[in-house]
């Protein structure tokens, strides 16, 4: 859709052109100004799939037909589409950058904010339906006694989310901004564990560089509730809980059939319940021998080799 959209803008462009050359009829530009809005109209009132773009070709009319066709026209499409989060949380971004670069009326931000996240936070997910071509940091977590491969989920941008939320601050819309972190946490407790790697942690890394950024409390970034349930559920889906120490080291029995004195010093050592670990001093070939009785043995161990040196005077 974004392409009709620039199709109409660069119309727009010319149309401005026009306007500051004096050899052009008054007339001539006000009906082609008028034919644009016509055709911005029809485009928003399309049921079309619509993506990221087509949030900065919105930005880009709002300043040629005003406040007016903004309230009118554009606000009722973005929440008509409101579900699709990655396009509202673009527009949004871009609207508040729009602002604070003078383009549009300084205030205006805060109201629509205000008006599309009564219609965001009902329908808000983590998940993207978006590729990526990105690779998680973290490609394990824990799960259900083990470590689990992660799974292939998108989730949606966490720099942007972010900055959706530290704007949310900034213009004092703290009821907007809980209602999205209750989200946040909610679905921390339930979704697949990967989100803590793909979003969750590096949302909360991104909050932390924006309070530096901007020169801001870090607990008014981050508010602490949020910060902690966040954490402590990445602990517990994620990285799961400590292994507890065993209290009895003892391993079954191995050794070769003749029961050779080297199997006998190994089998002093799987049996002592206190020892877990033991240095054993021999030559290559017999430490091969252990190893092989080991490796049958079907017990978990773990053999490091040093070569002793020695010197001759």
């Amino acid at each position: 859709m974004h392409l009709r959209w620039e199709a109409v803008v660069e119309t727009l462009k010319a149309r401005n052109a026009r306007q500051q050359d004096p050899s052009s009829p008054i007339s001539d530009v006000d009906a082609l100004r008028d034919m644009l809005r016509e055709q911005f109209e029809a485009i928003l009132s399309l049921n079309v799939t619509i993506c990221k773009l087509d949030a900065q070709a919105i930005i880009d009319t709002i300043q040629a037909y005003g406040q007016g066709f903004l309230f009118k026209n554009i606000l009722p499409f973005v929440k008509k589409h409101v579900a699709d989060v990655a396009f509202t949380r673009t527009f949004l971004i871009l609207l508040f950058g729009a602002e604070h670069n003078g383009t549009l009326k300084a205030g205006l931000s805060k109201n629509i904010y205000r008006d599309v996240f009564a219609d965001l936070v009902p329908s808000f997910k983590i998940e993207s339906d978006l590729n990526t071509e990105k690779r998680p940091k973290y490609d394990h977590y824990y799960v259900d006694g083990g470590i689990s491969q992660q799974a292939d989920v998108n989730f949606i941008d966490p720099t942007e989310l972010a900055d959706l939320l530290d704007h949310c601050r900034s213009m004092g819309l703290l009821k907007e901004r809980g209602a999205i972190m209750d989200q946040l946490v909610a679905a921390s407790t339930t979704v697949d564990p990967s989100a803590f790697g793909k979003l969750f942690i590096p949302l909360l890394t991104r909050m932390v560089q924006l309070s530096r950024i901007k020169n801001s409390s870090l607990t008014d970034t981050i508010p602490r509730p949020f910060f902690e349930n966040i954490v402590n559920a990445y602990v517990l889906r994620y990285v799961g809980p400590e292994p507890e120490r065993p209290r009895d080291w003892t391993q079954a029995r191995t050794g070769c059939r003749s029961g050779c004195a080297d199997c006998s010093l190994l089998n002093g050592f799987l049996t002592n319940p206190k020892e877990r670990v033991r240095g054993f001093s021999m030559a290559e070939k017999r430490r091969r021998h252990l190893e092989n009785q080991l490796a049958g043995s079907g017990a978990p161990w773990t053999l490091n080799a040093e070569v002793a040196h020695t010197r001759s005077l």
